[in-house]
C-alpha cells in the first residue's frame, strides 16, 4: 500500500503515509465529510416534511426559496477553512474539540430556532465548526429531532478527544521527542522499541521538520509554496479539480433535493419520500465501503474515470426518464428514480470513499495544510453555487 501511495505522490515519505504526518488537518477534514453526508440526508429529509415547511412559511414546491438554507452550509465551510493552520499551532486535539463543541452549539441553535434567519445562522455555525472539526407526526418534533441528533457524535468526540494522543510530528516539533517515540513504538511497532521502523520514522519526522516548519497564521496564507515549481502547480491543480468535481458532480443537488426530484416523477407522499431518502443514504454508505477497498486494487485514476463516466450516463437517463414522465410514461418514471439511486452508488464508490484521503495524498508534506485549505475553500464555493 505504501509503495503505491508513494508512486502517486512523487515521493511522499514512509512516515507521511503511515504515521499521518499531518493528522491534525486530516482529522478535521474527516469530521467535515461525515457531517456533510449527514447534513445532505438530514436537510433533504426535513425539507419534505410539511410541518417544517409551514413552520418557516416556505413554499411547498419552492427549491429556490430554500436554497440559502442549504448553501449557507458551504459558506460556513469556506470560512472555517481559513483556520486549518490552528492544528499546526496547537496540535490536533484542541481544534477538534472546539470544532465538535461548536457543532453542538450550532445544533442547539438550529434545533430551537424560532425564525428562518436564526435557523440559517445556526447552520452557518454548524458548518464553520464542523470544518474545524421519524416520518410523520402532529408536532414539530419530526423535523427538530433529527437536528438534535447532530449533537450525538460531536458530543462523544468532545468527551473523549483528549484521551487521543497528538500527532508524533507535532510532538517532535513541540520538543516532545519521547512522547513521539512512544507513540510510534506502541502504534507502529507493536510495542517493540528496537524495531527498525521506530528510528526510521523518527528520523523522517526530524528531517521533514528541518526543511518545513509548522504553520502559523502568518505563514499559512502565503500560498507560494503551492505554486513554486511545475510539479507543485500540478499537485495543486489536481487538488483544486478534485474539490470542484466532488461538489459539482450533481451529488449535492440530489442529496439535498431528492424529495423534490422524486416528486417530479410522481412520488408525492412525504413518508415515501423520506423512505427513499433514507435508502439513498444507505446505498451510498455501502458503496463507499466497497470503494475504500478498491482503492489499491483498481487504482485512483481508474476509479475516478469510471465513476465520472457512470455519473454522466446515470444523470442523462434520470433526466430523460423525468421528461418521459411528463408525457405520461410510468415506466419512464421508474427508470428515472432507479438511475438516481444508481448515480448515488456510482458517485459514492469513487468520490465519497476518496474525499477524506486523496486531497492529502497528492500534496507533499509541506504543502498539505495549505492544500487542504484550498480543498475546503474551493469545495465550499462549488457547493454554494
Amino acid at each position: 500500500m505504501t509503495e503505491k501511495i508513494d508512486d502517486k505522490t512523487n515521493g511522499a515519505t514512509h512516515q507521511e503515509v503511515l504515521c499521518g504526518a499531518n493528522a491534525g488537518k486530516d482529522g478535521v477534514h474527516k469530521i467535515d465529510e461525515k457531517d456533510l453526508g449527514y447534513d445532505g440526508s438530514l436537510m433533504g429529509s426535513i425539507n419534505s416534511v410539511t410541518n417544517y415547511q409551514h413552520y418557516y412559511n416556505l413554499p411547498l414546491n419552492g427549491a429556490s426559496s430554500t436554497g440559502i438554507v442549504f448553501a449557507i452550509f458551504q459558506i460556513g465551510q469556506m470560512a472555517g477553512a481559513f483556520f486549518v493552520w490552528v492544528a499546526d499551532w496547537q496540535g490536533r486535539r484542541l481544534p477538534i474539540f472546539i470544532g465538535c463543541f461548536g457543532v453542538i452549539i450550532g445544533t442547539i441553535i438550529t434545533a430551537t430556532a424560532k425564525t428562518l434567519p436564526v435557523f440559517v445562522g445556526g447552520r452557518f455555525l454548524l458548518s464553520f465548526f464542523c470544518t474545524l472539526a421519524t416520518t410523520s407526526a402532529d408536532t414539530n418534533l419530526n423535523w427538530r429531532l433529527p437536528l438534535w441528533l447532530q449533537m450525538l457524535c460531536p458530543g462523544l468526540v468532545c468527551c473523549f478527544i483528549y484521551f487521543v494522543p497528538e500527532s508524533p510530528r507535532w510532538q517532535v516539533a513541540a520538543d516532545q521527542h519521547e512522547k513521539a517515540r512512544a507513540f510510534i513504538v506502541k502504534h507502529h511497532a507493536n510495542g517493540d522499541a528496537s524495531h527498525p521502523i521506530v528510528e526510521l520514522e523518527m528520523s523522517e519526522i526530524v528531517q521533514s521538520l528541518s526543511t518545513s516548519t509548522l504553520l502559523s497564521w502568518r505563514s499559512f496564507f502565503d500560498i507560494r509554496d503551492l505554486l513554486r515549481t511545475r510539479a507543485r502547480r500540478y499537485r495543486t491543480g489536481i487538488n483544486f479539480c478534485f474539490s470542484w468535481f466532488g461538489q459539482f458532480s450533481g451529488n449535492n443537488v440530489i442529496s439535498y433535493y431528492l424529495p423534490l426530484l422524486v416528486a417530479q416523477v410522481g412520488i408525492t407522499n412525504p413518508n415515501t419520500q423520506l423512505l427513499l431518502n433514507a435508502i439513498y443514504a444507505i446505498t451510498g454508505w455501502i458503496a463507499a465501503i466497497i470503494g475504500a477497498r478498491l482503492h489499491d486494487v483498481l487504482g485512483r485514476r481508474t476509479m475516478f474515470l469510471a465513476s465520472t463516466a457512470g455519473m454522466v450516463l446515470c444523470l442523462a437517463i434520470a433526466a430523460g426518464g423525468a421528461a418521459g414522465y411528463t408525457e405520461g410514461s410510468i415506466p419512464a418514471s421508474k427508470a428515472s428514480i432507479s438511475f438516481i439511486y444508481v448515480f448515488g452508488v456510482v458517485f459514492a464508490v469513487a468520490y465519497t470513499s476518496m474525499q477524506p484521503i486523496y486531497p492529502a495524498e497528492v500534496m507533499t508534506n509541506d504543502m498539505r495544510a495549505k492544500g487542504m485549505f484550498l480543498f475546503q475553500w474551493t469545495a465550499g464555493a462549488a457547493g454554494f453555487l
